[in-house]
């Protein structure tokens, strides 16, 4: 009889322990889902305070977290190209004609130097930025050849989803 109660003891004892076990999994488990959420929320917020503010802010903060550093060159003059794409949509149709010349006149510049920097600007931030957000407004819209898009499929795509907020 005492050897029964031992068996039924030590028994007790183990499934104590898996209970115990299962309960810091799922705490373990509560934990990164905590942190999914809390990075959800914060991209999310991020969304929501672009769509609130004025639109060159929105432009300014959507292609820093493109990954097109602020420092650049090439970041101001697409922040005054998107700008003035939203402003007028036919500008997107003469990129050489109209909108480089009127963004190197806004910066007292040659249209060519605006050309360059805004290249390498998208060139930038398609191999340091964030992919996952790169992704989310560019979609399949990327040649996989290039693996970019050109000036004007960036400032045309940055133009409507901004438009779309």
């Amino acid at each position: 009889m005492k050897s029964v109660n031992y068996e039924i003891l030590l028994e007790v004892e183990e499934l104590q322990c898996k209970v115990m076990e299962i309960t810091n999994q799922l705490q373990s488990l509560n934990d990164e889902i905590a942190k999914l959420v809390r990075r959800a929320k914060k991209e999310n917020d991020l969304i929501i305070s672009i769509s609130k503010d004025k639109p060159e802010n929105k432009i300014f903060r959507l292609l820093v977290e493109l990954g097109v550093p602020a420092r650049l060159k090439g970041h101001r003059y697409l922040t005054c190209a998107i700008q003035k794409a939203i402003e007028d949509s036919s500008m997107l149709e003469a990129l050489t004609k109209r909108l480089y010349p009127s963004v190197a006149k806004t910066f007292d510049t040659t249209p060519n130097r605006v050309e360059r920097a805004i290249r390498h600007a998208i060139e930038v931030a398609f191999v340091r930025g964030k992919q996952k957000f790169i992704e989310e407004i560019f979609g399949y819209t990327i040649s996989d050849d290039k693996g970019k898009p050109t000036n004007g499929e960036f400032i045309a795509q940055i133009t409507a989803y901004i438009n779309n907020l």
